[in-house]
């Protein structure tokens, strides 16, 4: 389908739906429906990267609708996503997923939300170190906005009212999803790379004494052995990296949320049984040695697997305003069974934590919103070698946040600008962006994306991504 004439379809579908003003109510009843949605056209120019068919101009398009029935006792949030992923010019291909589905019910000291949600703990303005809840989509590493990175997930929360200034939230999760990275593509991380590179240089060896396998048997009459021979080398290519299933009762995970008000400031804390985000890798016959050397090669299987190991978090966060100032912080530590960090095969314990401050500035009509995020890996004495999971060149990671945003002509236009910059290894992001809203519905923003840095670091392996975009947005 042409790609103009999708964008003109989308937007004028929305526009329908905008111009409904009581569109999904029932003003003659206390229950009531409401509607709420989006439309977004996006046109985006990749200007640095090196790859040509990976270069040029893409765009794509996204549908957000969001439904809510309230009742006396009981809500129903619907919320999907339908998004043109824009990988062919001459097809539409659309994904579709729901962005929350569930119920809630009220009683007399607060409510039961059941189904799929993705809820955000910690103080942290898009930075956390306690939203520990929801895996992230790392699709395009953190293009888009934090709330549209996090993915829902099944889980039963207990919201319970403790007096007038406190809550408790109890959360229960069947299973664990870990974090979503691609596998392929301008946005592939440089672990996932290398990981994939390293199996297919075992491939390599090991592919040819496999077909060596199959000849040998098909010339022997074993048409069998010649056909299992020859699936095996099919699965190999198929299956180089494999994840645990996490979908199961032993993956389950439970957290509970304390928020009070202390005079200026909301504090929480937070505890809970959750899984490290970075798996554990363990490669199973990927020596080439053992492949070249092996009896038989049809009984290897070479290939990545990828374990998720269990850790207990406690931490806390706060956030108020002093002097004129918005204060925030988080910090959380994540405890996991290698209390002594020798463990190759075991994450070490993190301290993680995040801090920031943000101002208005009237009377120039200018928003400062400053962030740093940091991390360390404890028991760092322990790790003795690269074979280690928790091997790295530098043990602790501070990441600075800047947000400056000004409005120069009118509250309807933007100057925006949004940076990070990694202390320790000096790889930076920044994404200057123009901003005009009309009418309150129709939002226009132009941005660019820039990654500068070496490319064994955080930013600077994204250094060939740099990009123009021009978004549309129409809500309703």
């Amino acid at each position: 389908m042409n790609k103009l004439v999708l964008h003109i379809i989308l937007l004028s579908a929305a526009a329908a739906l905008a111009a409904q003003d009581s569109f999904f109510t029932d003003e003659g009843s206390a229950d009531s429906f409401e509607f709420r949605g989006s439309v977004s056209s996006v046109t985006e120019a990749a200007l640095d990267r090196d790859a040509v068919d990976e270069a040029g101009i893409h765009c794509y398009n996204s549908v957000y609708g969001s439904m809510t029935y309230r009742s006396e006792k009981v809500d129903i949030v619907l919320s999907l996503d339908m998004e043109d992923t824009g990988l062919s010019e001459n097809s539409w291909a659309v994904r579709v997923a729901f962005d929350e589905v569930f119920g809630r019910y009220y009683f007399s000291r607060g409510d039961f939300e059941l189904g799929l949600l993705k809820p955000v703990w910690g103080s942290g303005d898009g930075v956390h170190v306690l939203d520990i809840l929801t895996p992230m989509n790392f699709s395009r590493f953190i293009e888009p906005d934090y709330a549209d990175r996090k993915e829902p997930m099944p889980m039963a929360k207990f919201n319970l009212n403790l007096g007038t200034t406190s809550r408790l939230e109890l959360v229960y999760l069947p299973y664990y999803e870990p974090d979503i990275y691609p596998a392929a593509g301008p946005w592939t991380q440089r672990r996932s790379r290398a990981m994939s590179a390293a199996a297919q240089s075992v491939l390599e060896v090991w592919t040819p004494l496999l077909y060596d396998a199959y000849v040998i048997a098909l010339g022997g009459g074993q048409g069998l052995a010649a056909i299992q021979t020859m699936a095996r080398m099919e699965e190999a290519r198929n299956a180089l990296v494999r994840t645990d299933d996490t979908r199961t009762p032993e993956y389950s995970q439970g957290a509970l949320r304390y928020t009070m008000a202390l005079r200026a400031f909301d504090v929480s804390l937070v505890a809970g049984t959750v899984f490290m985000t970075e798996p554990v890798v363990t490669g199973v016959d990927m020596s080439a040695a053992d492949i070249i050397t092996a009896p038989n090669p049809a009984v290897l299987d070479p290939h990545f697997e990828l374990s998720y190991e269990r850790a207990y978090i406690g931490g806390a966060d706060a956030a108020g305003e002093a002097f004129g100032f918005g204060f925030r912080g988080e910090a959380a530590v994540r405890i996991t069974r290698d209390m002594e960090g020798d463990d190759p095969h075991i994450p070490n314990s993190r301290l993680g934590w995040v801090a920031g401050l943000d101002r208005n500035f009237g009377f120039i009509d200018l928003y400062l919103n400053l962030q740093t995020q940091g991390e360390i890996i404890l028991f760092q004495d322990g790790i003795n070698g690269p074979w280690d999971t928790d091997y790295r060149e530098d043990y602790t990671r501070n990441v600075i946040a800047l947000q400056i945003d000004a409005k120069p002509l009118n509250d309807n236009f933007t100057l925006a600008v949004n940076g990070a910059y990694v202390a320790e290894d000096a790889s930076f992001r920044v994404q200057p962006s123009l901003t005009h809203v009309f009418g309150d519905i129709f939002e226009v923003k132009a941005a660019y994306s820039m990654y500068e840095g070496d490319e064994t670091s955080l930013f600077g392996q994204f250094d060939g991504n740099d990009y123009l975009s021009v978004t549309g947005t129409l809500s309703f």
